[in-house]
């Protein structure tokens, strides 16, 4: 990469573009030219020939009919339709009677505790209860918590059910031999170490498999694998090579040729 020395202040840069090389030199701190032009001064010359100078104006408060000055340009004097002398002025609103009593009945509703909100049914101890929050879904934090822990074991659980249990040596016709020969099978660092050697990867994944209730059979089916680069195999992630349908014809062809699997 280019090294690039700011002649002002010495400063190294590497990689930077000289586009933004050249700004840094030009508003560089130690740059003597840096103040010499008042760019500022120069907009609010154009600015004054265009909308004239600031002056001070005296208007009204809309509200409370207090008068107040308020500094704009000459030209574009009035700005607003309405002016406020302050916050609370600006913050008061015109309420008719109704909707007084429509307020009044709402505040005494919530100070007696009737308002009650919208009734749900938790879906871990299945207990009744109320919410005014659409999207809450459990009763507590706890039942949350517990529900993810349990859906957690559940899918781990799946998991292991759905792992390939045989040897794609035994089918030389339908898996890339050479492939496995040549990079072997994947291995952690704290193990054998080959972390570029090849995996069995579920063509219909193990997570939509679990999603849809899929029986673990079907997933775990030599005829739902295929022998990829670990790595490949880890950023494909969850994502589906085969539609279920296209599977369950892999999984009769399969035994037409090697007989049923489950049986063995």
């Amino acid at each position: 990469m280019k090294e690039r020395i700011c002649k002002w202040c010495e400063e190294k840069f590497e990689g930077m573009s000289g586009r933004i090389f050249s700004n840094h030199v030009r508003w560089c701190s130690k740059n003597p030219e840096r103040n010499k032009t008042d760019f500022r001064s120069i907009m609010e010359e154009v600015e004054a020939k265009k909308n004239g100078k600031h002056k001070n104006f005296v208007v009204k408060c809309f509200t409370c009919r207090t008068e107040f000055t308020v500094k704009e340009r000459e030209k574009l004097f009035p700005q607003r339709e309405k002016y406020f002398c302050s916050r609370s002025c600006s913050n008061k609103r015109e309420r008719t009677e109704e909707v007084k009593e429509k307020i009044k009945k709402s505040v005494l509703k919530f100070l007696n505790k009737e308002f009650t909100g919208v009734k749900k049914n938790c879906p871990h101890c299945k207990k009744d209860f109320n919410t005014t929050k659409k999207d809450k879904k459990f009763c507590s934090v706890e039942c949350w918590k517990k529900c993810l822990e349990e859906k957690s074991n559940k899918i781990e659980s799946y998991r292991r059910k759905c792992n390939f249990k045989f040897n794609p040596y035994k089918y030389p016709n339908e898996f890339d031999i050479e492939l496995l020969e040549s990079r072997g099978f994947y291995s952690p660092s704290n193990k054998k170490n080959n972390l570029n050697g090849v995996s069995k990867d579920h063509m219909v994944s193990v997570r939509w498999g679990f999603d849809n209730k899929i029986d673990p059979n079907i997933i775990s089916h030599p005829a739902n694998c295929q022998l990829m680069i670990h790595n490949e195999n880890i950023s494909k992630n969850k994502k589906c090579d085969l539609t279920l349908e296209e599977l369950l014809t892999r999984i009769r062809e399969w035994e037409e040729k090697y007989g049923k699997w489950h049986d063995k």
